[in-house]
């Protein structure tokens, strides 16, 4: 990043003029309400579309996601870059520095862009490789929506960096307004056009234009958010470029092999067992550990920035207290889901997706592989704001030539089908991400990893013990799916709440929750004076 440290009169206006820094707590909540709009979409869309159109339709629908990820390989990571370099130029109030990320980096993905609607032509007139026993107007389908969909992706690459921009101040909850307006109304739109009798390639084109929309409205907000933004050729810079790809090559190293753990996995199913169909099945058990995996992200993004201003600051105990913090309340957080999906999967999916879907020891093999990936998210944001991820890309690489050993081994040699698929998508998850990365970054900040696995484990595992037997017992004694299901949530949630509230959440908060509900009970005006801090300052601390 830029040198200068004397900014001149000229250029004096702060990066920080007009800036409101919501709560932690708040840019948390924000990304899950809006995630649980992305979660509703993700249970949906399957489900009308294979009611609908039927499984071999859903399979080219999962087949189109599987093309777009190649086509987002294309930002290079340089959204990341931007979010954490905006976040540092913050900390350091250099206005230059920020103009000079900002423009560099939207040339930069304005080529991609271009580069992405070569990429999505290539697509078009490969799927029939993969697609080679189905029928004609399948294929013809299926080509035209991979198209659309690598598209959108790719007009998606320049409209990155204003989302990085929002992000890098720590507005989630202003990013997260435009997300659930856009993804709520693409949802409605989808389902209008399933439920009149559309195609998918009309379902394809309302997810296009929401996007696009959805792009548009960053634009807007960012600009509101920084001011002072400029957009001007004299702001290219070359040595910003090579910083910020030398730190988006270490990002998108890492994002490739994580997601080509996901993808040749899912590539391997489809030419091994049986095509659109056995894809359709076996990637809705899948599904719902990503779902659950970018649930965490959205909880682990807003350290990102944060951990880049403590690293700006060289605070390493802060850091080592926010490595612990948030992986602490990441394994509270998941390992209730985990063993819901372990006990009841197949119930839910029979529910989600109608019979024939459901493999349930499938997708408890792959529930088990993410049991530790999933609530580390926040590892993985707190070296992304140090600049000090490029090593868990190679740890992922390492996992991604063994998934595809595996992979090969246990569905050819061994014909073990899907079962085989998911031992060789969980174990590479289980060991990069779940023990390798933060053993890694425990290194980094002098935290013993012992103590840091002592930490993070022993009281989310024993609040979630209760959870998981009371769902095991509902799963036993009662024969009907939906009120095994509903009975073990239900007295689930009521002997754990207790735990959680005693144990998860902190005592401020708590006292402000109490004081609040006295207040309105009594009507006895404001709150207490002796409630002291946000609900935030126990997550600033952590």
């Amino acid at each position: 990043m830029s040198e200068r440290s004397n900014v001149t009169a000229a250029n004096a206006t702060s990066a920080n003029r007009g800036a409101r820094t919501p709560s932690t707590t708040s840019n948390v909540i924000t990304n899950w309400l809006w995630y649980v709009l992305v979660l509703a979409s993700g249970f949906v869309i399957p489900r009308l579309i294979s009611d609908r159109l039927g499984k071999e339709q859903l399979g080219a629908w999962d087949l189109g996601w599987t093309f777009v990820f190649f086509v987002r390989w294309l930002q290079l990571g340089v959204t990341s870059s931007v979010n954490r370099f905006i976040a540092h130029s913050r900390a350091r109030d250099d206005l230059d520095d920020l103009n000079a990320v900002f423009n560099t980096s939207l040339a930069l993905l304005s080529t991609a862009c271009l580069l992405g609607g070569i990429a999505a032509t290539a697509f078009y007139w490969i799927v029939p490789q993969f697609l080679a026993d189905s029928s004609p107007e399948l294929i013809e389908q299926a080509r035209v929506v991979v198209l659309l969909l690598s598209l959108t992706a790719a007009l998606q690459l320049p409209g990155g960096v204003f989302n990085a921009v929002i992000t890098g101040y720590e507005r989630f909850d202003l990013l997260n307004a435009i997300r659930i307006a856009r993804d709520g109304a693409v949802l409605v739109a989808i389902g209008v056009v399933l439920f009149k009798g559309g195609t998918l390639v009309q379902a394809a084109w309302a997810y296009l234009i929401g996007e696009v929309l959805g792009d548009a409205a960053k634009v807007v907000v960012a600009r509101k958010v920084c001011p002072m933004l400029s957009f001007s050729p004299k702001y290219y810079r070359w040595k910003t470029l090579k910083t910020l790809l030398a730190y988006g090559s270490k990002t998108v190293a890492q994002g490739l092999a994580r997601g080509s753990l996901y993808d040749v996995n899912r590539l391997l199913v489809t030419w091994y067992l049986g095509g659109a169909e056995a894809l359709a099945v076996y990637s809705r058990q899948g599904a719902l550990l990503k779902h659950a995996l970018r649930f965490m992200k959205q909880y682990a993004q807003v350290f990102i920035p944060r951990s880049s201003a403590l690293d700006a600051g060289n605070d390493r105990k802060a850091l080592g207290r926010l490595l612990v913090g948030t992986s602490k309340y990441g394994l509270y957080t998941t390992l209730p889901m985990i063993a819901l999906f372990c006990i009841m999967g197949d119930i839910i999916v029979r529910i989600w997706m109608g019979p024939g879907y459901e493999r349930h020891l499938v997708l408890a093999i792959i529930a088990l592989g993410h049991a530790l990936l999933v609530p580390q998210q926040g590892v993985y944001s707190v070296l992304l704001g140090m600049n000090r991820h490029g090593r868990i890309a190679i740890f992922d690489w390492i996992g991604v030539a063994l998934s595809f050993g595996l992979g090969w081994l246990l569905m050819v040699p061994a014909k073990m089908g899907m079962i085989g698929a998911a031992i060789a998508l969980a174990t590479p998850m289980m060991l990069t991400g779940g023990l390798l990365m933060p053993i890694y970054a425990c290194r980094l900040l002098d935290v013993s990893p012992t103590r840091y696995f002592r930490d993070i484990l022993t009281g989310p595992t024993l609040a979630a013990l209760p959870f998981a037997a009371t769902l095991a017992i509902s799963r036993l004694l009662i024969q009907s799916d939906i009120v095994a299901l509903s009975v073990g949530l239900l007295a689930g949630g009521l002997v754990t709440l207790p735990i959680y509230w005693r144990v998860v959440l902190p005592k401020q908060l708590r006292e402000r929750i109490v004081a609040r509900l006295l207040s309105r009970k009594t009507n006895a005006g404001p709150e207490p004076t002796t409630v002291s801090g946000p609900p935030h300052v126990a997550h600033r601390n952590t």
